[in-house]
């Protein structure tokens, strides 16, 4: 029977060598996207550029849990209220009231105000207190996008940059 502050420990272990492991990807990451010359700096304008919008969220935060003293985890999704304050074609900035960690994933359901929907798994990447409103803004980054909804948020995007964001 393992006792509870052992178990701690291992959750620990386990987090800190997830934190580590995210950190050497989003290091080969940024190393390629340096020796990409020209293709890296143009998706960075492109990036930076983007007029962003408003949408409707929902949002799933996955809680892993071990049943009984058994190795087996067990994922969850636990309904937050929050919605889109920014959105690009990376990722989004999600208002909340429940603070989420850096670096925990999240099932995100994108409504765009043209109809469409976009089902995606997300990373927060930052969280930032808003203590005057008691609630949170978070940068969460996408992670599996389907090329069906990625297309749907670029058209949504490109509509937006062609209207200065003025939708009808």
């Amino acid at each position: 029977m393992m006792e509870g502050p052992q178990r701690e420990r291992r959750k620990a272990v386990r987090r800190q060598a997830d934190r580590d492991l995210l950190l050497k990807v989003e290091k080969l990451i940024a190393l390629v996207d340096r020796r990409g010359g020209d293709d890296a700096k143009e998706r960075e304008r492109q990036r930076r550029r983007t007029i962003r919008h408003n949408c409707k969220v929902g949002i799933d935060m996955l809680i892993g849990h071990a049943a009984g003293h058994s190795d087996t985890w067990s994922v969850d999704a636990v309904k937050v209220k929050g919605r889109v304050l920014d959105l690009s074609t990376g990722g989004a900035s999600l208002y909340t009231k429940q603070p989420f960690e850096t670096g925990q994933e999240l099932r995100l359901t994108i409504v765009l105000p043209e109809g469409g929907t976009v089902n995606t798994h997300a990373t927060v990447r930052w969280v930032k207190a808003m203590p005057e409103k008691q609630a949170f803004a978070s940068g969460v980054q996408f992670v599996q996008v389907v090329e069906a909804d990625q297309a749907l948020i670029e058209d949504f995007l490109a509509e937006l940059d062609a209207t200065a964001g003025l939708l009808e």
